[in-house]
């Protein structure tokens, strides 16, 4: 993540000091990473697939790296807590991952509404929302129909509660593209 030094549940590598020895060590999960160039992802890409270890990039519409940053700490955070529920798992993330050609990161739920009204890419095959916060049951169940309303049929949908957050929501959208050719 560009711009960023610190994270209470990872640790951040510049990009030039990225290698496979690094990767490769048993405390790394993922490769959480957002911003970079095209070039650059397709080489971690690669690396991240010969040392199997998950290679996740996210996206923002705008590419806001604020943003991004609240959802990677959102989700670090609430794959650390023990918070109750304690229905999110890495797995979970992985599966979007693998199933989408695109993760979209939203922290808050208008944007990610106002996002997905608008969106031409692609089918949106999977998402994932933390409320945060004192959200009401009710909201947190109204957020989740109007997120699920765009969600393909054979899409799938994970949502929890993360209190300690650092914004409002936090939405995971997976968008598998319309077509092959982009």
């Amino acid at each position: 993540m560009p711009k960023l030094d610190s994270a209470k549940h990872g640790q951040f590598i510049p990009l030039n000091s990225l290698c496979d020895n690094i990767l490769s060590s048993p405390s790394f999960d993922a490769l959480l990473v957002s911003g970079l160039l095209p070039e650059d992802n397709k080489k971690l890409f690669e690396l991240c697939k010969k040392i199997g270890t998950e290679f996740i990039v996210f996206e923002h519409p705008s590419n806001d790296v604020a943003i991004i940053s609240d959802v990677v700490a959102n989700i670090a955070g609430k794959l650390y807590s023990h918070e109750m529920p304690n229905n999110i798992d890495f797995a979970d993330i992985r599966d979007l991952n693998q199933r989408s050609d695109v993760l979209f990161a939203f922290n808050s739920k208008q944007s990610a509404l106002d996002f997905l009204v608008v969106q031409a890419l692609g089918e949106v095959i999977g998402g994932i929302h933390l409320a945060h916060g004192q959200t009401e049951l009710s909201e947190f169940e109204a957020t989740n129909k109007e997120l699920l309303s765009y969600i393909s049929e054979h899409g799938f949908f994970c949502s929890s509660f993360y209190r300690d957050a650092c914004s409002e929501s936090t939405i995971l959208l997976g968008i598998k593209w319309w077509s092959a050719s982009v």
